[in-house]
């Protein structure tokens, strides 16, 4: 297994040299993410989409950590409960509630959950990797064409066109009607049912999953991790997982409108048969897809409601729900089945939470949960930790020099819960995080700040035709539009930009002015650039490797 994962890491290699332009785009982009204080985010350059959220509930459990320092892990990790300090193994003890409860709306028979502590990681340079997706053929051509011409070279045109039509009519169109729109009624008209067969063909490959769910499996971390930073447009996915013996059901929320500003996530449901040690079982597998075009918007949007208050970073917990709705008819079939949930940067962030909306709502023991550069998902409600749930069964595996693991700041009172992986990296960005950091929370050191503080852009303090912070990085990204060094001066003269450049200096928003005059300079963007590299796909892949 780790050589296949190394054999790929170099096939990724090969691919950064293609796309080094868009490294740049995808730099400048999350350093928008993170001069926004939000919530996770890898630019994902594929195809990958909301309510207010508040819960009660009672902690059980902390989250717990295993640090991996360059060093080698055997495949199983027992971790042992911690505290929200992050500590070398620990080992999570908490008790399943019936429902999550809370405030966010739009969630169908679910309670909303609550909050959760996390360690706050750093970041680190490594492989400055992009994700590409990359087509899977499939393999049904070849069948057809090599048995017509073999038996009858007279008759290959009328073998061939018997047998495709016959086989196929049956299926496909009988299947796919029904199940698609019966999971959630507010589904948008770009939800996309594949195709649900009552009985998978074969076994699927690639997925070894240990007997235990609460113990962590290194093999099984490195093979997740690579559907769910890999292929992630909508065709790809679906061709990997029919590769691997699945059979897709559902995808969602790809292809987003730029203008929509809903708080979803792209995401695949699909269904296999998977050998275990107790026989074969029926799998469910949701993958959930790092962000893709206008959900970096929600990535902002941390907690729309606004609230102090609030239990969870709203933005996640409301995509996962939807997740949930979208897919809880179809996975209520077979209540005996194994569900394993993955993602990657805020589909990483979504999968923690839905594996905590799931927990409460069927057998947490069939449940696994693997989650990639998590963000903060949880907020402490009058400064307690008051999100109970089982969390034993869900791994967040991060980098600890990753700055999106950081997200929303700690300093407003976010965490995560679950079982916290550290892939140790190296923290020679540290100093330039730490700084980045104290620039943003002088300017908002509050929630309420974030969205309600009006900055003049001509003074000192405050003026009612100021802007926000929230404002002012929806602007930028609404106009950006994809920055890179072919178009910066374009986004100078945007909209956007002409308003970044017209910041006073005696204005409380000034550094964001000077942020953005750096990263106009080759000094400036190989400053950042390893910051942000701490985040990339082929730097997780690379860590794994040593776990």
């Amino acid at each position: 297994m780790k050589n296949e994962t190394a054999n790929k890491s170099k096939k990724t290699n090969r691919k950064s040299g293609r796309t080094a332009g868009r490294m740049i785009t995808l730099t400048l982009a999350i350093i928008m993410v993170l001069t926004a204080v939000l919530s996770a985010s890898c630019a994902r350059e594929n195809n990958g989409r909301g309510g207010t959220p508040t819960a009660t509930g009672n902690i059980i459990s902390n989250p717990t950590e295993n640090v991996i320092d360059n060093g080698t892990l055997p495949p199983e990790v027992t971790p042992v409960p911690a505290t929200d300090e992050p500590s070398v193994t620990a080992e999570i003890t908490a008790e399943p509630s019936d429902v999550p409860t809370g405030n966010v709306t739009g969630a169908p028979e679910t309670d909303k959950p609550t909050d959760v502590p996390t360690d706050a990681p750093t970041v680190v340079p490594t492989d400055v990797p992009t994700e590409v997706p990359t087509a899977t053929p499939t393999k049904a051509p070849t069948a057809t064409h090599t048995k017509a011409p073999t038996a009858t070279p007279t008759k290959a045109p009328t073998a061939t066109p018997t047998k495709a039509p016959t086989a196929t009519p049956t299926k496909a169109p009988t299947a796919t009607p029904t199940k698609a729109p019966t999971p959630t009624p507010t589904e948008s008209p770009t939800d996309t049912p594949v195709r649900t067969p009552d009985q998978p063909a074969k076994l699927v490959t690639g997925l070894d999953l240990p007997s235990s769910n609460t113990t962590f499996n290194a093999d099984l971390a490195r093979a997740l991790f690579k559907i769910c930073s890999e292929d992630t447009a909508k065709e790809p996915m679906a061709a990997k997982l029919t590769e691997m013996g699945f059979d897709v059901l559902i995808q969602n929320n790809y292809d987003r409108e730029k203008t929509d500003k809903s708080h979803t996530s792209g995401y695949t449901l699909a269904k296999g048969t998977i050998a275990t040690d107790n026989g074969n079982k029926t799998i469910y597998f949701i993958n959930i897809v790092p962000t893709s075009g206008s959900e970096w918007y929600s990535n902002f949007d941390f907690v729309p409601s606004h609230s102090e208050d609030t239990q969870f970073a709203e933005n996640f917990y409301l995509a996962a729900e939807d997740v949930y709705n979208g897919t809880r008819k179809e996975i209520a079939k077979d209540p005996d089945a194994i569900l394993l949930i993955c993602g990657y940067s805020r589909g990483g962030s979504v999968s923690n939470l839905l594996g905590y909306i799931y927990n409460e709502h069927r057998s947490p023991e069939l449940n696994y949960v693997y989650c990639f550069a998590t963000s903060l998902t949880l907020h402490k409600k009058g400064g307690e930790d008051t999100v109970g749930g089982y969390w034993d069964n869900i791994f967040n595996i991060n980098n600890t020099e990753d700055p999106v693991t950081m997200l929303p700041f700690a300093e407003y009172g976010f965490y995560k819960k679950g079982q916290n992986i550290q892939l140790k990296g190296s923290s020679v960005t540290r100093t330039v995080w730490n700084r980045l950091k104290n620039m943003l929370l002088g300017i908002s050191p509050s929630i309420s700040s974030y969205y309600n503080d009006r900055h003049s852009l001509t003074g000192s303090g405050l003026s009612d035709d100021g802007i926000t912070m929230f404002e002012l990085i929806s602007k930028i990204m609404e106009g950006s539009n994809g920055i890179s060094l072919e178009n910066i001066g374009g986004f100078k003269d945007s909209e956007a930009g002409k308003l970044i450049m017209s910041i006073d200096p005696s204005s409380d928003l000034y550094p964001m002015r000077q942020l953005f005059e750096s990263l106009q300079s080759i000094t400036g963007l190989f400053m950042y650039l390893p910051l942000i590299s701490a985040h990339y796909p082929d730097t997780y892949a690379s860590l794994l490797e040593k776990v």
